[in-house]
């Protein structure tokens, strides 16, 4: 290797271990900023952290001018390893046991990036991670993991800024239409940094297979990789370069059945609302390249609110909704926003009709007036009721009530109920989050729209033995410790498997019906290989049926293996663990110690953890 790239390569080694190893967490910065300073009101802007070559910044960002930078100062030097007196910019608290509460709301997405990423949370810390380490050999497994999201964002600089703002350089940066195609210059570019990131992924998965991210291990993060690069090829309207990043893929037979299990839980001819990576990609691999299930339509609802995107649904004809491409194109579309309506005669006249009411949307019949000039004239709605008229009966009807506000995600998954309901089965992959969770009824792995049901009424025993029957018909549990801890792929299965048989066991808990318990407790069981620390935040909550069914001693592992990780999750918060509160971790313990003395058993982990919890 010539010198000089040898030099260089060592230098950025040096820069990136010498950066990891003095940089405080992002956890760590919350804390110490929120137990001395209040941020202050968060309406009109709000805080940020930047993590920065030289150090930790916070920042005030205008949420109303396209989140414009308004100032930042550094609050922890790389230099010296201090942290900076604020006062002068953000008030000072008198209560820092309150910090908790306010960082949670910080701990969202964005963690794993601050956690993981080297430079993070401002405008261009994907380019100085690639003029920093896009030439540096032998880099960890964790760098490379930050270099290829790096190069992905980068991506997204010339498409519609999925991923927030972006500063780029490059002309063909300039962010595009919001139902603007890329020209064939943009796409190459597109094109060429997916390529980086997936061969940064590639390194990752040879060099550890079994590293852990967001949506699973190496291995399965490469996969949706190339999916992505499938996904922004289709977004771009280009089939042809999307089908080649699916030629060049293969999932692993075990994530094939999950994809399988959940296509089987729809209906013919369905539409699948989808939430995450997990329940998307790998449902569109089986579709397009095993030709399995293409009945399903399998809609994802974040990328609903990239306007390119339902319009491609339209042209391609997949699925049917009412919204023009005009309100699409429209920034006033991206939130829509309640204000009641308090003059008695324009409130009687308000669409109560789910129908009525996205017409009224989109022709913008109802607009927002308020105390800030940015919110005037943009569309509103002045009730949150909303009836769904059900054809089979002029007079029955399904309400549902909306929050203070939708998305434009939220607006057009109304309009494609609205206008498919009644002629195409309608699913959710999650039972939270929708506007229709009262009507959600589990259906295999997933939830169906049943507007004719009881509004929140339990699954009764039709629904119950529909899912008896799918158990033991069609589903095939997908296990993260399948051969134990070091074949972990991804939490999915196990969040998917216990999800059905606690509904079933859950029913029969309200019949009291000790045999069914016992007898769907046992078949669990016999599912999973291993309970242990890596897969105890899923199954961590059998204990008590565990208990109802006699087995004490696996009871008293899961409680004190629950307890662990509960704790270490308050002591050593990260993003893949989570963040326990004082509070809650305190309540769960309490909660651990009750289900041992109902089980007459003592637990020194579960005591030492409680001694520590109370001498603090």
């Amino acid at each position: 290797m010539n010198k000089m790239l040898l030099l260089i390569s060592l230098c950025s080694l040096f820069i990136c271990a010498n950066a990891q190893q003095h940089m405080p967490a992002y956890y760590e910065v919350l804390k110490n900023f929120f137990t001395k300073y209040n941020a202050g009101s968060e309406n009109d802007n709000y805080t940020n952290f930047a993590k920065k070559k030289d150090g930790w910044y916070v920042q005030r960002i205008d949420r109303l001018k396209k989140n414009k930078l308004i100032s930042e100062k550094v609050f922890w030097n790389l230099e010296d390893g201090k942290y900076r007196d604020l006062s002068d910019n953000y008030i000072t608290v008198t209560d820092s046991l309150a910090f908790e509460e306010k960082i949670e709301p910080y701990l969202n997405y964005d963690w794993y990036g601050y956690e993981h990423i080297l430079y993070y949370g401002y405008n261009g810390w994907q380019n100085d991670m690639i003029k920093d380490f896009g030439n540096a050999a032998n880099l960890t497994d964790t760098m490379l993991d930050a270099l290829g999201r790096a190069y992905d964002n980068i991506a997204y600089g010339y498409l519609w800024y999925q991923m927030g703002d972006y500063a780029g350089q490059d002309p063909l940066q300039k962010k595009l239409g919001r139902v603007e195609f890329p020209s064939a210059e943009r796409v190459e570019k597109v094109v060429s940094n997916i390529d980086n990131g997936i061969l940064q992924f590639e390194k990752l998965n040879a060099l550890n297979p079994n590293y852990k991210t967001i949506v699973g291990n190496g291995n399965l993060k490469l996969f949706n990789e190339y999916m992505h690069g499938y996904n922004q090829m289709f977004m771009c309207g280009d089939d042809d370069k999307a089908k080649k990043y699916l030629d060049k893929i293969h999932l692993d037979e075990r994530y094939i059945n999950q994809a399988k299990n959940y296509l089987n839980s729809c209906g013919r001819n369905a539409i699948l609302f989808s939430f995450g990576d997990n329940d998307t990609y790998q449902l569109w691999y089986v579709q397009e390249k095993l030709g399995y299930r293409k009945d399903v339509l399998v809609i994802n609802t974040s990328l609903l609110d990239l306007p390119v995107y339902p319009v491609l649904l339209r042209r391609k004809r997949l699925v049917n909704f009412s919204t023009p491409e005009s309100f699409l194109q429209d920034e006033a579309s991206d939130i829509i926003y309640f204000q009641e309506e308090k003059d008695k005669t324009k409130a009687a006249k308000l669409p109560t009709t789910l129908h009525e009411f996205i017409k009224a949307i989109y022709l913008k019949k109802h607009l927002y007036t308020g105390s800030s000039p940015e919110f005037n004239n943009l569309p509103a709605y002045g009730t949150k009721k909303i009836n769904i008229v059900i054809p089979s009966s002029k007079e029955k009807r399904a309400t549902i009530e909306l929050k203070d506000y939708l998305f434009g995600n939220d607006f057009l998954i109304l309009d494609i109920v609205d206008n498919n309901l009644f002629t195409r089965p309608i699913y959710f992959s999650s039972s939270y989050g929708s506007n229709f969770d009262n009507y959600l009824s589990p259906s295999g792995i997933v939830y169906k729209l049943d507007v004719q049901k009881v509004s929140g009424a339990d699954p009764g025993i039709k629904e119950i033995k529909e899912l008896e029957k799918y158990i033991l018909e069609k589903h095939v549990p997908v296990l993260s410790n399948y051969n134990g801890p070091i074949t972990f792929v991804s939490s999915d299965g196990d969040n998917s498997c216990l999800g059905i048989y606690s509904t079933i066991i859950q029913y029969y808990f309200s019949k009291n019906d000790r045999a069914a318990i016992k007898k769907w407790a046992n078949l669990l069981l016999d599912k999973i290989p291993d309970i242990s620390i890596n897969n105890i935040s899923t199954f961590g909550n059998l204990a008590p049926v565990l208990i109802e069914i006699g087995n004490k001693s696996l009871a008293k592992k899961i409680i004190e293996l629950n307890a662990q990780y509960t704790f270490d999750a308050y002591q050593n918060p990260s993003s893949l663990k989570g963040f326990y509160s004082r509070k809650r971790c305190v309540d769960a313990i309490n909660q651990m110690q009750s289900l041992l003395q109902q089980i007459n058993e003592n637990s020194t982990i579960v005591a030492d953890i409680y001694q520590k919890l109370y001498v603090e």
